[in-house]
Protein backbone atom coordinates (compact mmCIF):
# COMPACT_ATOMS: atom_id res chain seq x y z
CA UNK A 1 0.00 0.00 0.00
CA UNK A 2 1.71 3.43 -0.78
CA UNK A 3 0.79 6.24 1.49
CA UNK A 4 0.76 9.88 -0.46
CA UNK A 5 1.26 13.26 1.51
CA UNK A 6 -2.79 14.00 1.39
CA UNK A 7 -3.22 10.87 3.67
CA UNK A 8 -1.80 11.93 6.71
CA UNK A 9 -3.63 14.84 8.60
CA UNK A 10 -2.03 16.72 11.13
CA UNK A 11 -4.52 17.83 14.10
CA UNK A 12 -4.22 21.11 16.30
CA UNK A 13 -2.34 24.06 14.27
CA UNK A 14 0.37 26.25 16.49
CA UNK A 15 -1.47 29.14 17.78
CA UNK A 16 -0.74 32.27 15.96
CA UNK A 17 1.71 34.39 18.51
CA UNK A 18 1.05 37.86 19.89
CA UNK A 19 3.84 39.70 20.00
CA UNK A 20 4.41 42.02 23.58
CA UNK A 21 3.99 45.61 23.61
CA UNK A 22 5.81 47.94 25.24
CA UNK A 23 3.91 49.66 27.87
CA UNK A 24 6.44 51.95 29.37
CA UNK A 25 6.27 55.75 28.57
CA UNK A 26 7.73 56.77 24.84
CA UNK A 27 9.31 60.00 26.28
CA UNK A 28 11.98 60.66 30.09
CA UNK A 29 13.35 63.95 30.95
CA UNK A 30 16.68 64.39 32.49
CA UNK A 31 19.42 66.85 33.79
CA UNK A 32 23.13 67.06 32.92
CA UNK A 33 25.19 66.45 36.33
CA UNK A 34 22.45 64.31 37.86
CA UNK A 35 21.86 60.37 37.57
CA UNK A 36 18.39 59.13 36.58
CA UNK A 37 16.95 55.62 35.63
CA UNK A 38 14.03 54.72 32.89
CA UNK A 39 12.59 51.42 33.72
CA UNK A 40 11.28 49.63 30.63
CA UNK A 41 8.21 47.59 31.05
CA UNK A 42 6.20 45.48 28.41
CA UNK A 43 3.58 42.65 28.36
CA UNK A 44 3.15 39.54 26.77
CA UNK A 45 -0.66 38.72 25.48
CA UNK A 46 0.65 34.98 25.62
CA UNK A 47 2.54 35.34 28.83
CA UNK A 48 5.67 34.49 26.87
CA UNK A 49 8.74 35.45 28.67
CA UNK A 50 10.11 38.84 26.92
CA UNK A 51 13.69 39.93 26.73
CA UNK A 52 14.76 43.65 25.97
CA UNK A 53 17.57 45.16 24.59
CA UNK A 54 18.74 48.79 23.13
CA UNK A 55 19.98 50.26 20.14
CA UNK A 56 21.67 53.97 19.58
CA UNK A 57 22.12 55.06 23.21
CA UNK A 58 24.58 57.40 23.47
CA UNK A 59 27.94 57.08 25.92
CA UNK A 60 26.14 58.19 28.87
CA UNK A 61 23.12 55.75 29.11
CA UNK A 62 23.86 52.28 30.18
CA UNK A 63 21.65 49.53 29.95
CA UNK A 64 20.53 46.59 32.24
CA UNK A 65 17.66 45.43 31.63
CA UNK A 66 15.01 46.36 32.28
CA UNK A 67 16.46 49.28 33.96
CA UNK A 68 18.59 52.29 31.77
CA UNK A 69 20.68 54.47 33.36
CA UNK A 70 20.74 58.06 32.57
CA UNK A 71 24.02 60.03 33.36
CA UNK A 72 24.06 63.25 30.92
CA UNK A 73 27.23 65.62 31.45
CA UNK A 74 27.70 68.98 30.66
CA UNK A 75 27.53 69.27 26.78
CA UNK A 76 24.95 66.12 26.40
CA UNK A 77 22.05 66.23 24.14
CA UNK A 78 18.58 65.18 23.62
CA UNK A 79 18.43 61.98 21.85
CA UNK A 80 16.29 59.19 20.32
CA UNK A 81 16.99 55.51 21.59
CA UNK A 82 15.19 52.22 20.35
CA UNK A 83 14.16 49.89 23.35
CA UNK A 84 13.29 46.37 21.36
CA UNK A 85 10.87 43.80 23.49
CA UNK A 86 10.75 40.48 21.94
CA UNK A 87 9.76 37.10 22.87
CA UNK A 88 11.04 33.82 22.83
CA UNK A 89 8.43 33.13 19.45
CA UNK A 90 9.52 35.97 17.29
CA UNK A 91 6.91 38.39 18.63
CA UNK A 92 8.76 42.30 18.79
CA UNK A 93 7.67 45.56 19.45
CA UNK A 94 9.85 48.57 19.12
CA UNK A 95 9.70 51.77 21.03
CA UNK A 96 11.51 55.24 19.60
CA UNK A 97 12.40 56.76 23.63
CA UNK A 98 12.69 60.60 23.27
CA UNK A 99 15.05 61.57 25.74
CA UNK A 100 14.90 65.39 26.77
CA UNK A 101 18.80 66.61 28.28
CA UNK A 102 18.15 69.61 30.63
CA UNK A 103 20.98 71.55 31.43
CA UNK A 104 21.38 71.91 34.96
CA UNK A 105 22.64 75.41 35.13
CA UNK A 106 19.09 77.11 34.32
CA UNK A 107 16.77 76.25 37.17
CA UNK A 108 17.99 78.23 39.99
CA UNK A 109 16.48 81.81 40.99
CA UNK A 110 17.84 83.95 42.97
CA UNK A 111 14.93 86.59 43.10
CA UNK A 112 14.51 84.70 46.90
CA UNK A 113 18.15 84.86 47.75
CA UNK A 114 19.08 87.31 50.51
CA UNK A 115 22.68 86.87 50.60
CA UNK A 116 25.33 84.84 48.65
CA UNK A 117 26.87 81.27 50.20
CA UNK A 118 30.77 81.09 49.01
CA UNK A 119 31.75 77.25 47.97
CA UNK A 120 35.80 77.10 48.00
CA UNK A 121 36.82 74.04 45.39
CA UNK A 122 40.09 74.25 45.15
CA UNK A 123 40.77 77.70 44.21
CA UNK A 124 37.63 78.47 42.36
CA UNK A 125 34.93 80.70 44.54
CA UNK A 126 32.15 79.73 43.75
CA UNK A 127 28.89 81.62 44.95
CA UNK A 128 24.98 80.37 45.16
CA UNK A 129 22.07 82.75 46.54
CA UNK A 130 20.42 81.45 49.78
CA UNK A 131 18.44 83.07 52.22
CA UNK A 132 19.36 83.05 55.94
CA UNK A 133 19.60 79.90 58.28
CA UNK A 134 19.12 77.45 54.80
CA UNK A 135 20.39 74.51 53.87
CA UNK A 136 22.70 74.08 51.03
CA UNK A 137 23.73 70.64 49.88
CA UNK A 138 26.79 69.85 47.77
CA UNK A 139 27.98 67.35 45.73
CA UNK A 140 31.11 66.64 43.48
CA UNK A 141 30.64 64.37 40.30
CA UNK A 142 33.25 63.54 37.92
CA UNK A 143 32.77 63.89 33.88
CA UNK A 144 31.43 60.66 34.36
CA UNK A 145 29.07 61.32 36.35
CA UNK A 146 29.93 59.13 39.19
CA UNK A 147 29.68 61.25 42.69
CA UNK A 148 32.65 61.97 45.02
CA UNK A 149 31.41 63.75 47.44
CA UNK A 150 27.88 65.32 49.08
CA UNK A 151 28.53 67.73 52.27
CA UNK A 152 25.06 69.55 53.30
CA UNK A 153 25.97 73.24 55.37
CA UNK A 154 23.55 75.04 57.30
CA UNK A 155 24.33 78.93 56.14
CA UNK A 156 24.33 81.16 59.20
CA UNK A 157 22.71 84.59 58.91
CA UNK A 158 25.63 86.13 58.21
CA UNK A 159 26.54 87.48 54.67
CA UNK A 160 29.41 85.78 52.66
CA UNK A 161 29.43 82.43 55.16
CA UNK A 162 32.17 80.26 52.96
CA UNK A 163 31.88 76.31 53.16
CA UNK A 164 35.50 74.85 51.88
CA UNK A 165 35.13 71.34 50.25
CA UNK A 166 37.62 68.72 50.72
CA UNK A 167 40.63 68.56 48.08
CA UNK A 168 39.67 65.92 45.97
CA UNK A 169 42.85 65.10 44.93
CA UNK A 170 42.69 64.75 41.36
CA UNK A 171 43.14 67.56 39.04
CA UNK A 172 40.63 67.73 36.01
CA UNK A 173 37.22 68.77 35.10
CA UNK A 174 34.82 68.40 37.69
CA UNK A 175 30.44 68.60 37.69
CA UNK A 176 29.40 70.74 41.12
CA UNK A 177 26.12 70.81 42.31
CA UNK A 178 25.06 73.21 44.76
CA UNK A 179 21.16 72.70 45.51
CA UNK A 180 19.59 75.13 47.99
CA UNK A 181 16.02 76.31 49.05
CA UNK A 182 15.04 77.26 45.44
CA UNK A 183 16.66 74.96 42.89
CA UNK A 184 20.15 74.17 41.49
CA UNK A 185 23.11 74.65 39.45
CA UNK A 186 25.90 72.72 38.17
CA UNK A 187 29.12 74.72 37.94
CA UNK A 188 31.76 73.24 35.53
CA UNK A 189 35.25 73.52 37.78
CA UNK A 190 38.97 73.13 36.24
CA UNK A 191 40.67 71.87 39.42
CA UNK A 192 44.56 72.69 38.60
Amino acid sequence: HEYTKTSFTTSGEAPANNPPVITSAAAVACTSGITSTYTVTATDPDNNPITFSISGQPSWITFTSPVLTLKPVSGSTSTTVKIIASDDKGGLDILDLAITVTAGTSVISAASAIKSCSILFGKTRLAIPVTPGGMVGVSVYSLDGTRIMHRTADVGSDAGDALRLPAVGVAGVYLVLIQNQVGAKVYTVQLE
